[in-house]
């Protein structure tokens, strides 16, 4: 018998890894998958099925969905006792206190192992992705900090802050649903040629949507540039619903293409269409120097505020700026990663239905920053935006000067975030003077992972969840050694450097938990290729005149003998360094 050929439909990108590695070991199956959840993966399987596919593979809510638009057998990817259990023991690294909350797939699962375990955790059971914010929003009422549930709910609970797990599906699930797909398409054949010659005719279709006034899908064309995309379309299906016609803009790649809704008679209905009009006339830099976010997009930026008591006065600073319309500055270290701030501010602002664009100013020339603040049709003039300039200590002065002319004659149109490395270069800069003195904006240190050193596990737990997903691992967390480690290291390199070496070390590792080994080799990996020592000299027996003297050494050494940025990281005046150093 031939190949079965199956479209798989993924929420998250390990697990796609764990389909393509499954179907590589069998002969009998031929695999393609792609990314896709619950509305997004029913535009993914209209996209890229073909006329030779014989099931769709799927998971949970987002199978479920696949199946009331498609006669072609969908396979749902069960998730068994061991997927559960292990997402679990994850959420216990993070609190005792957590929440389950899913469709049935998982919490009857869950139900039965916490009844057998003993373990006392409340658990939730959603009919539709409509109910989820309410249920999320009602269990952060009652003090829950850690969710642990499907990838819809995982995306609403990083909007709102929370410890998001995700339960992901484990080798033996997967194995199962590819047998089970094998046995049904057996006897569908006929169908499946019928679905092959519907497929056919739809390749034929322009670029566009259409949905009922409920939201229901009716058709959606394989030739839109973003599956993606079903997300912001129905955002405006109360609109056109209304008879008025929208416009909006959405960036695929490097280009923004632009979109008109409408409302069109379909028999005795009336719906709401979509068309791609085409692109948009500004030119967008390459290299991702600019970017477009939207409110669904919060899991790229996979924030740790949920994981961190001690920063609660930051994070309390930076939503009380985030309901106000002023210009922020966004300031720290070397690696702490501003856009997770700037982000969080964005989502927790009137702005939060509407765009991120972020510009990466490292990576932007002259030419192309230039376009981007002078030409009128540039997406930098959409008013109720959020635009984020990254990296401003990298701007040079004529980009600069660009910056000051277009915030003068915008201030009024969107919101605005820059960020800056402590750097006393960009402090004496025209830019800097600007927006501290002319314009009065907000001012916010972020603080650097030292700060927060009870929080490091829990930092650590949230991005080794996050990692989870993006490499297919199951790790649970850190061993109580790795724990102690990773909180009394100073590093250096702060959030960038934390998410790489923990990235390394779950690499290496072959156990369910991060040993201290496994940190310190891939801190030494990485001190080789940057020349940096592992861990910081310090004699402890000293006296602590010595101990500060030796820390202050040492992070003038870090900064190139730059006293200026010395005294900025470590809090002190310039003097204070060098009557320290010389004392």
């Amino acid at each position: 018998m031939r190949k079965i050929k199956l479209l798989g439909i993924a929420p998250y990108e390990g697990m796609i890894e764990l389909m393509q590695n499954v179907a590589q070991q069998r002969s009998d199956i031929e695999l393609t998958a792609f990314l896709g959840d619950l509305d997004a993966g029913v535009a993914v399987v209209e996209r890229y099925i073909t006329p030779d596919t014989d099931a769709i593979i799927s998971r949970g809510g987002t199978a479920k969905m696949i199946r009331t638009h498609f006669s072609i057998p969908v396979v749902e990817i069960s998730l068994s006792a061991y997927d559960v259990l292990r997402a679990i023991r994850l959420a216990r690294s993070f609190s005792e206190n957590f929440i389950i909350i899913g469709f049935e797939n998982i919490t009857g699962c869950a139900k039965m192992l916490c009844d057998l375990l003993q373990i006392d955790a409340e658990i939730i059971t959603i009919e539709s992705a409509a109910d989820v914010q309410r249920i999320l929003e009602e269990a952060t009422k009652k003090g829950y900090q850690t969710i642990l549930g499907d990838m819809i709910t995982a995306t609403y609970a990083h909007r709102l802050g929370l410890n998001a797990i995700l339960i992901t599906s484990g080798l033996e699930s997967i194995q199962d649903a590819f047998n089970q797909a094998k046995q049904i398409c057996q006897a569908y054949v006929e169908l499946k040629d019928r679905c092959a010659l519907m497929s056919a005719m739809l390749q034929m279709c322009p670029p566009s949507a259409v949905y009922t006034k409920k939201g229901d899908l009716v058709y959606a064309a394989p030739s839109l540039p973003d599956p993606t995309l079903e997300n912001t379309f129905k955002k405006y299906i109360p609109v056109v619903s209304e008879g008025r016609s929208v416009s909006f803009s959405r960036q695929a790649d490097t280009t923004v293409y632009d979109f008109d809704g409408f409302m069109i008679q379909a028999a005795e209905e009336q719906m709401c269409m979509f068309c791609a009009t085409g692109t948009h006339s500004a030119k967008i830099p390459e290299e991702s120097a600019v970017r477009i976010y939207n409110q669904q997009d919060a899991s790229i930026f996979n924030d740790y505020f949920g994981a961190c008591e001690t920063a609660q006065e930051f994070i309390h600073i930076i939503e009380q700026l985030a309901c106000t319309r002023r210009t922020i500055l966004l300031c720290g270290e070397r690696g702490s990663n501003c856009d997770e701030t700037a982000f969080y501010m964005h989502i927790h602002s009137e702005f939060a239905e509407n765009s991120f664009i972020l510009i990466n100013c490292a990576r932007i020339s002259d030419a192309e920053f230039e376009n981007l603040l002078t030409e009128r049709r540039s997406l930098l003039y959409k008013r109720n935006s959020t635009v984020y300039f990254a990296h401003a200590e990298a701007m040079s002065l004529q980009q600069q000067e660009y910056a000051v002319a277009y915030l003068y004659g915008n201030i009024q149109g969107s919101r605005y975030i820059f960020s800056a490395e402590s750097d006393c270069k960009f402090q004496n800069s025209e830019l800097h003077r600007y927006l501290t003195e002319d314009i009065l904006c907000g001012c916010v240190r972020i603080p650097p992972i030292r700060e927060l050193k009870n929080d490091i596990p829990s930092i650590c737990a949230a991005y080794i969840n996050v990692l989870n997903i993006s490499m297919g691992k199951q790790i649970l967390g850190l061993s109580p050694e790795a724990q102690i480690f990773a909180r009394d290291y100073i590093w250096p390199g702060n959030r960038i450097q934390m998410k790489r070496v923990l990235q390394s070390a779950m690499m290496r590792c072959r156990y369910y938990y991060l040993s201290e080994a496994d940190i310190k080799e891939a801190l030494k990996a990485e001190s080789v290729q940057s020349g940096l020592p592992l861990q910081p000299d310090i004699d402890l027996t000293q006296s602590l005149n010595e101990i500060n003297k030796r820390i202050v050494s040492l992070v003038l050494e870090e900064e190139g003998m730059n006293q200026s940025k010395a005294a900025l990281r470590l809090g002190i005046s310039r003097s204070t360094i060098w009557r320290m150093v010389h004392s």
